[in-house]
Formats: C-alpha cells, sequence, structure tokens
C-alpha cells in the first residue's frame, strides 16, 4: 500500500487529548476516593457530620458533572480526529488526481510531439511524391513529343519511300525504253 506523505499521527487533537484524557481519570478516581473517604468519615461523625454530607454528595455531584464533561470532550476531540482523518484523505485523493493528471500531461505533450514528427514526415513524403509526379509530367510530355516527332519523320519516310517507289518504277519504265530502244537501234 502506497505510503501517504499526510499522517494523521502526532496531529495536536491527538497529542493533546491523550494526556488530557489521563489526567481527567485520575482526577476522577481521585475525587471519587476523596468523596468516598469523605462519606466514610461523615458516617462516623454522626450527626455533627451531616454537613459534611453534603458538601460530600456535592463534591460527588461535581465529580459526575466533570466526568460527563471529559466525556463529552474526548467525544468532540474524536468528531475533531475523525474530521482530521477525512480532510487527510481528500487530501490524499487530489493529491493522486493531481499526480494521475501530471502523468496524463506527459503521456498527451508525448502523443503531441510524435503526431508532430509524423506529420513532418508526411508533409516531407508529399513534398517528395510532388517532385516526382512534376518530373513524371515533364517526362511524359517529352515522350508525347518525341512521338510527335517521329510521327512526323515516319510520315516523311513514307512519303520518301512512295516517291522513291515511283522513281523506281519511273526509272524502270525508261530503263525498259532505252533498252528497247537501243535493241531497235542495233
Amino acid at each position: 500500500m502506497k505510503r501517504s506523505r499526510f499522517s494523521d499521527e502526532g496531529t495536536p487533537a491527538k497529542s493533546t487529548y491523550e494526556p488530557m484524557a489521563k489526567r481527567d481519570a485520575v482526577g476522577f478516581l481521585v475525587t471519587n476516593l476523596l468523596a468516598l473517604n469523605a462519606t466514610i468519615e461523615a458516617s462516623r461523625a454522626g450527626d455533627a457530620g451531616r454537613s459534611f454530607a453534603a458538601v460530600t454528595s456535592e463534591v460527588k455531584g461535581l465529580a459526575e458533572r466533570a466526568a460527563k464533561a471529559a466525556d463529552e470532550i474526548k467525544t468532540e476531540v474524536d468528531q475533531v480526529n475523525d474530521a482530521g482523518r477525512t480532510l487527510l484523505n481528500l487530501i490524499e485523493s487530489v493529491d493522486e488526481s493531481i499526480s494521475r493528471f501530471d502523468f496524463m500531461g506527459v503521456m498527451v505533450a508525448g502523443t503531441v510531439e510524435q503526431q508532430q514528427s509524423i506529420t513532418h514526415r508526411m508533409t516531407s513524403n508529399i513534398h517528395g511524391v510532388a517532385t516526382s509526379a512534376l518530373r513524371v509530367q515533364e517526362l511524359a510530355r517529352s515522350v508525347r513529343d518525341t512521338n510527335q516527332s517521329t510521327g512526323d519523320e515516319i510520315e516523311r519516310v513514307e512519303d520518301t519511300s512512295v516517291q522513291l517507289n515511283k522513281s523506281s518504277t519511273e526509272l524502270g519504265s525508261r530503263a525498259d525504253r532505252f533498252l528497247n530502244f537501243i535493241r531497235e537501234a542495233a
């Protein structure tokens, strides 16, 4: 069990009450013994001891009232001690709650720090992806331009091929006519 830094041992009410209770108990016993002794002496004195017996009776009554007052004081001191213990328990509870809130604050700060780190990495990654996307876009544009110029070159090659084919056919036809002309002339 966790040892509290608060303690009800040695509280002023407790340290005051214990000697008072002992003193009151001793005083009550002494008073009762004196009253008993006075009663015995009054009985021995007979009629002459009647007034002494009245005083003795009064002393007994005072002793009983003093004992009753001491009990009431003890009850009040016990109530003060109970209230003090309740207050200490509340203080300990508040102290534990503060400790838990401190721990939660540390946990939240750590989580926020992790989240900031992750956000920073995500931002860097997004920047890298954006840069790569721009490069891909430039490459696509270059490929498109290359395809366009390749298409243009293919058309020229086809045109040239058609021209060469016509020229070849015409040259073949002229060569045949020339050879026929030479054969006829020979």
